[in-house]
């Protein structure tokens, strides 16, 4: 009997247990944070390659294209965001929409379906990482064709 109330008790705490006690949501988490400084960086090279735009000479507009390549990725991959259940309140690094130049609507929801298991979500944060730090690179290469092309 006596373990049977201790298993009863465990169970319910378990069950009871938000989010934030679960040690894959956490981790989760950690790594949406970090996608979400990563996104940051890239909003800044967005806006650092549309402040050269102007600079650029005529045989060199090819890379105004690759910007609006950038952009409309980056704009696809901020679309398939979302948040960590329990964590949507915190601080996890996302920009402020007003504080950045890539010229679309902000209208898709960031919030995790409520069929997904923690394993899934750290899954999709994984993924979304990937995604990102590709975005970077890219985002980066661009940003130095760019001052080589303003700055011979």
């Amino acid at each position: 009997m006596k373990n049977t109330i201790i298993i009863v008790i465990t169970c319910f705490l378990i069950a009871c247990s938000g989010p934030k006690e679960n040690p894959v949501l956490a981790e989760s988490f950690e790594i949406h944070k970090s996608t979400m400084k990563l996104s940051n960086g890239i909003a800044e090279k967005i806006k650092r390659m549309n402040d050269l735009l102007d600079n650029l000479e005529e045989d060199e507009m090819y890379l105004k294209d690759s910007l609006g390549v950038l952009k409309q990725n980056y704009i696809d991959w901020e679309a398939s965001v979302v948040e960590v259940p329990g964590y949507e309140d915190e601080d996890h690094g996302h920009h402020d929409h007003e504080g950045h130049d890539h010229d679309h609507e902000h209208d898709h929801d960031h919030s995790p379906s409520p069929d997904l298991t923690p394993e899934m979500v750290l899954e999709i944060q994984k993924e979304l990482n990937k995604g990102v730090i590709q975005l970077d690179q890219k985002a980066q290469s661009l940003v130095d064709a760019f001052e080589a092309a303003v700055n011979p």
